[in-house]
């Protein structure tokens, strides 16, 4: 079989093979031409799939990004490809690693911060989410980004991202940040769901407290309500944390993940208004969150991923698995916690 050659001409962008008529790429505006899509440095490779095909490209961002094509050339989709490295480029598409190389030119890192940007999170509070975004920005705009305890921390970090909210204030540079916080009880059900099967090292070391068994191992050997019992303990010291963050910090703008979910765009224009972002590295910055949202992965995703955390906590409903006595147990282990966050007013829920 021939070779896949992705090229343009006056009539537009198409994708060709020796002998065979050209196919050309449209959307529903039309033709996809070099003018109408001007972010575009490189159109790279071309390669069958399924659907159709798709077209690796390099934006005068110098991210890559890969453009999901069907049979008639209608373009269905558009994804990001920032968390990939140029060898796995290299070899999914069959191109010259050289060859990628020489495309990218080093980035400036004359722009920077005026401060270090702070994220604070917790556990099954968008941590992944997050961490993929402010990697995008990082390498968007030439920064180095790092997610770890604070005493790992590098003096050329530009954004540091807490998974766990541990964080020593006084002993950072200046800095500005964002802390995000969830209703306690999604956390307890999303944690519960996520710890039946995730492979993180530590819910499969043993432990004498468990007999000799990991925490997954007895998880998955009791009751759902019987388990969700333990996840209310196990997560006691992050309630802790959550009970003796200052939210109040002028520092720091406070986000709550239900309303992030509800409002992805503008909730984040508000995060990085605070971090200090200029216009035109708001709307940079927005297209990340637009490549990488939620709702869009839940969507891709759809009925194949039962084990996202936001199923069990965001589209889902802590009611539908509190029972009266894991609600007794939660308010006698967390009194005024709900109402501390403002999830509710008093006891009567």
């Amino acid at each position: 079989m021939s070779e896949l050659i992705i090229s343009s001409d006056s009539q537009g962008i198409f994708i060709s093979r020796s002998g065979n008529t050209p196919l050309y790429l449209k959307d529903k505006n039309g033709y996809l031409t070099q003018e109408r899509v001007k972010e575009v440095q490189h159109f790279l490779a071309v390669k069958a799939s399924e659907q159709g095909y798709e077209v690796l490209c390099l934006l005068k961002n110098n991210n890559y990004v890969k453009l999901i094509i069907d049979a008639s050339g209608q373009k269905k989709a558009r994804q990001l490809l920032n968390t990939h490295s140029i060898n796995d480029l290299a070899n999914e598409f069959q191109i010259d690693l050289d060859f990628l190389s020489l495309l990218i030119p080093k980035k400036s890192f004359d722009v920077k911060p005026e401060r270090l940007i702070v994220h604070c999170s917790y556990h099954q509070v968008a941590t992944n989410f997050f961490a993929n975004i402010l990697r995008g920005i990082a390498k968007e705009f030439g920064w180095k980004f790092q997610s770890c305890n604070q005493d790992e921390l590098n003096p050329d970090t530009k954004i540091f991202m807490q998974q766990h909210s541990q964080v020593n204030l006084t002993e950072l540079p200046p800095f500005v940040g964002s802390h995000i916080i969830r209703d306690p009880r999604y956390m307890v059900i999303s944690g519960y769901f996520y710890h039946l099967w995730t492979s993180e090292k530590w819910c499969h070391k043993k432990q004498k407290k468990y007999d000799g068994k990991s925490y997954q191992e007895v998880l998955n050997s009791v009751s759902q309500d019987e388990g969700i019992k333990l996840e209310m303990e196990r997560i006691k010291k992050t309630f802790q944390e959550l009970i003796n963050w200052d939210y109040n910090n002028p520092n720091f703008i406070e986000i709550r993940l239900e309303d992030l979910v509800k409002d992805e765009q503008g909730v984040f224009k508000q995060i990085f208004l605070k971090y200090g972002f200029k216009p035109d590295e708001i709307e940079q910055a927005l297209k990340i969150v637009d490549e990488l949202s939620i709702k869009k992965n839940l969507e891709q995703q759809g009925e194949e991923n039962k084990n996202n955390y936001f199923d069990q906590g965001i589209s889902g409903d802590w009611k539908n698995y509190f029972t009266n006595h894991h609600k007794a147990v939660f308010k006698q282990e967390y009194p005024k916690l709900l109402q501390k966050l403002g999830y509710e007013q008093d006891d009567n829920w």
